[in-house]
Parts: structure tokens; sequence; C-alpha cells
């Protein structure tokens, strides 16, 4: 139950986001994601560790996302070693992913593998 790194969306000094729709629409593209960000906060010493991955709304509230669904941010996690589950907000409350089974899932929902039981 301890904070040991926090990460947030954010766009490298060198971009300016000029909040128009074409920037909103690339942000995700663009910016540093917050799983990533966390990674580099991350201690080396601090062993395997569970992430939380919190959205909030304009007033900082939680609130419910979707399931998992960046391959890039799925990718980074799992490479890295040091995380071993994703924590989710649903509708429904809090989910624990396995780090495995959130990369899986999001390739799945990314398109980049067949889901089960898919093309056989």
């Amino acid at each position: 139950g301890q904070v040991v790194a926090a990460g947030h969306n954010y766009l490298p000094a060198r971009l300016a986001c000029t909040g128009d729709d074409a920037c909103r629409a690339a942000c995700g593209k663009r910016c540093v994601h917050a799983e990533v960000d966390a990674l580099q906060q991350l201690p080396k010493s601090s062993g395997l560790v569970e992430l939380v991955h919190v959205k909030v709304n304009a007033e900082g509230e939680p609130v419910p996302g979707g399931g998992p669904s960046c391959w890039q941010c799925a990718r980074d996690l799992l490479d890295d070693g040091r995380v071993k589950a994703v924590w989710l907000l649903h509708a429904e409350g809090w989910r624990r992913y396995p780090i495995t089974e959130f990369y899986a899932l999001t390739m799945v929902e990314c398109g980049l593998i067949p889901q089960a039981g898919e093309g056989q």
C-alpha cells in the first residue's frame, strides 16, 4: 500500500499543445503516457510493483475508464519486468489484471492478435 512512483500524461517540452481538434486527436500518439512516466520515476531498487491507473474528471475525481487498450503502454509495462499487475477502475469497481493478462487483452483489443477461437 505504498506509492513509490507517480506519472501523468504530458507532451515533451519541444512540442506545444495548441488545444485544437487536430492536437487533441493526436495527443495519445504524441504525449508521454502516464504509465511510461511512472516507470521512469520508479526506483530501480523498487522490486515488483502493482500499477494503479486512474482517469480523473475536471474536478480531479476518479472516473471509470475502459479496459486495457494501449498497446504501447502494455508492451512497456510487460517488457520493463517490474510491474506484476495493473489496476483499472470500471463502472463495477476496481479490477486487477496480472501483467500477462493485461498485455494479452490489450493486444486483442487493438487487433494485434486474434481473440481465442477466432481464425481457427
